[in-house]
């Protein structure tokens, strides 16, 4: 934050000596850099739990995961997916696909 309000400061003292005093300028990119600012910890911090997410999934043994359908599945799609192969897997995909 503090970064920001440096930049701030420093884009208010060049439009000062360039003799422009807007204080809606100011407001305005005061505003645009708190929005940036936001969007970048919101991206950070879902990327971050994306990763973890990730480490924790991987680091799991097969046993103990477990594979949840919705009870609205075709039956036929989740006996495909507890089997091990290609048909499975394309049976797994078409199931998390229905949510």
């Amino acid at each position: 934050m503090e970064e920001l309000e440096r930049k701030i400061k420093e884009i208010y003292n060049q439009k000062l000596a360039e003799g422009i005093e807007d204080r809606e300028f100011l407001e305005s990119t005061l505003k645009d850099s708190e929005s940036y600012t936001k969007n970048s910890i919101n991206q950070f911090t879902n990327c971050l739990r994306l990763v973890v997410n990730c480490l924790l999934y991987l680091q799991s043994y097969p046993d103990e995961i477990e594979d949840y359908y919705p009870e609205s599945a075709p039956e036929r799609f989740v006996a495909q997916a507890k089997t091990n192969n290609f048909v499975a897997r394309t049976a797994a995909r078409k199931l998390s696909d229905m949510g």
